[in-house]
C-alpha cells in the first residue's frame, strides 16, 4: 500500500472517528442557537459561521474550511464573506472559487493570538451576508473541506496553539434555508490532531 494511500485511509479514520461536540457550524443568530433559516424576500441576512467548541481543544489560531450547496443564484456580488473583526488573515472564501482558491471555494483564517473559548465554548469566524439572492425552499448548507496542499486532513479543522500549531479536524455543520432545521447542528469528528496521524506514515 503507498504512502498516500496510507494517509487517505488515516484521514477517513479521522472523520469516521467517535463523535465529539466540536465542529464549525452555521447559525441564524451570533449566540449559535438555531441553524434553520427562513431566508425569503429579505434583503439582507447574516449568517454567522462560529466555532463550537464544547471538546478538549479549547483554543485555536485559525481554521481552513469551505461551505458547499450554495444555489446557482448565488454569485460573489449577492452574497459575501465578511470575515470576523478578530481575524488578522482571510484568504479566499467559503462559498466561491477566488484568485486564492481558483478551483474550490474555501477560506484560511488566522487570528492574530490565540483565541479561547468562552463560558459558552463559542468564537465566531465569520459572516455570510445574504443581499437578498434568490434562494429555492429546502437549501442546504454544509461545512466542509478542501484540499489547499496534499498533507491537509480531508475535513475541516482548527489549527491548535500548541507548538507547530498542529491541524485538529472538527466537525462540520449545517444550516437549512426555508425548509425544516436539521435535527443537528453540527456533525462532529473524533479530536484526533492529523499531524500525530500523518507522522505514523512519514
Amino acid at each position: 500500500m503507498s504512502r498516500w494511500t496510507m494517509l487517505g485511509f488515516a484521514g477517513l479514520l479521522l472523520v469516521a472517528g467517535p463523535a465529539s461536540a466540536q465542529y464549525i457550524g452555521i447559525f441564524m443568530d451570533p449566540n449559535a442557537s438555531s441553524c434553520g433559516a427562513d431566508v425569503g424576500p429579505n434583503p439582507r441576512i447574516d449568517l454567522h459561521v462560529i466555532a463550537i467548541l464544547d471538546g478538549s481543544v479549547t483554543e485555536f489560531t485559525g481554521a481552513q474550511f469551505m461551505i458547499s450547496g450554495a444555489p446557482d443564484t448565488w454569485t460573489p456580488q449577492n452574497v459575501l464573506w465578511v470575515p470576523d473583526v478578530g481575524t488578522v488573515i482571510s484568504l479566499g472564501n467559503p462559498v466561491f472559487p477566488t484568485s486564492m482558491h481558483p478551483f474550490t471555494p474555501g477560506v484560511n483564517i488566522t487570528f492574530g493570538d490565540c483565541q479561547r473559548s468562552s463560558t459558552n465554548a463559542r468564537v465566531p469566524l465569520g459572516r455570510v451576508v445574504l443581499l437578498g439572492p434568490p434562494t429555492a425552499d429546502n437549501v442546504r448548507l454544509r461545512v466542509t473541506w478542501f484540499d489547499l496542499v496534499p498533507t491537509d486532513p480531508n475535513c475541516p479543522f482548527i489549527t491548535d496553539c500548541s507548538p507547530g500549531y498542529p491541524k485538529v479536524c472538527v466537525g462540520g455543520g449545517e444550516i437549512v434555508l426555508n425548509g425544516p432545521p436539521p435535527a443537528n447542528c453540527g456533525v462532529a469528528v473524533e479530536e484526533r490532531t492529523w499531524g500525530s496521524v500523518k507522522r505514523l506514515y512519514d
